[in-house]
């Protein structure tokens, strides 16, 4: 059996190297019996594995395990040192689950590029978000609201007013477990006739399968929901209106539409229907020119 080395290189979604225990199962797609597992600590710099089988028995499936990252899978067909380098370097999620959010708590939010907007809706809100009403809530409601706001800040209108300056607060009542991947805002009334005109930014969207808390009702005539043309980390808006006339909106982040690799990083048989927000903090940093919601997944 000839036998190669293979460099082992992973990176986060900021291009940094990852510090991580790694698990590879190399599933040997010539001999089964040559199929092995290897562990590699990984320090922030490359590390090696010795002893792979290599040309003509060197094609694999390696199922890279990383403990704080999602795991991947790649083809791999290995050759030996006199023919080129093996090597595998790749760019990892954070796995949610692991993951120990950073620069979310009220103190770290005065230091965001977005802060003054972000601020203006949390005061608005009802009731008003606080200092320790902030620091209450499910880190992950956190992580969705400096998602959306972030966001919200760099998307702008045709005439380039942003588009957080049509959402005039959060309906604190909605920031719960049953939804974390979402919030509903009180808007303007103009909000739905702005993004009813053509636009290079946004586009109609199916509403249809958002659902609003009891007192509001979606808006009936069409179109009502609308997206960002991005291909990955879209923010939808879906709008409805409550017995007096108010306006609001279903805020929330889709995955991708249209960048096929962002599909090899979802894994919503692990977060059922909903992209989890902390994979949406990865797609929009990874895939959105400063998309950086300004916090840290680890």
């Amino acid at each position: 059996m000839n036998e190669a080395d293979v460099v082992v290189d992973l990176f986060d979604v900021y291009g940094s190297r990852i510090r991580d225990d790694v698990t590879l199962a190399f599933h040997n797609t010539d001999v089964i019996s040559f199929s092995n597992t290897y562990h590699v600590q990984l320090n922030g710099a490359p590390a090696t594995i010795h002893g792979v089988p290599s040309f003509p028995t060197g094609h694999a499936l390696v199922d890279v395990k990383p403990s704080k990252y999602q795991q991947r899978r790649f083809q791999l067909s290995v050759v030996g040192p006199s023919v080129g380098r093996n090597e595998i370097k790749e760019e990892f999620f954070v796995d949610p689950l692991k993951a120990s959010p950073k620069l979310i708590s009220y103190a770290d939010l005065s230091k965001k590029s977005y802060w003054t907007e972000l601020k203006r809706l949390l005061d608005a809100s009802t009731p008003r978000i606080d200092a320790a009403t902030w620091n209450k809530l499910d880190p992950v409601n956190r992580a969705t609201i400096l998602n959306v706001c972030s966001k919200m800040v760099r998307e702008k209108f045709d005439n380039g007013d942003p588009v957080i300056s049509q959402v005039t607060g959060i309906d604190r009542t909605w920031l719960d477990p049953d939804h974390r991947e979402r919030i509903f805002c009180p808007v303007t009334p103009q909000f739905l006739g702005l993004l009813r005109k053509p636009s290079d930014n946004f586009k109609r969207a199916d509403g249809s399968t958002h659902h609003f808390p009891n007192q509001w009702v979606a808006v009936k005539e069409k179109p009502f929901s609308f997206k960002t043309k991005d291909a990955a980390g879209n923010i939808q808006f879906t709008f409805a209106s409550d017995a007096t006339g108010d306006s609001y909106c279903d805020i929330d982040l889709d995955d991708h539409a249209g960048i096929k690799h962002a599909i090899d990083f979802l894994q919503h048989k692990i977060f059922r229907e909903e992209t989890h927000p902390y994979i949406i903090h990865e797609l929009l940093v990874k895939y959105q020119k400063h998309g950086d919601p300004e916090y840290l997944l680890l």
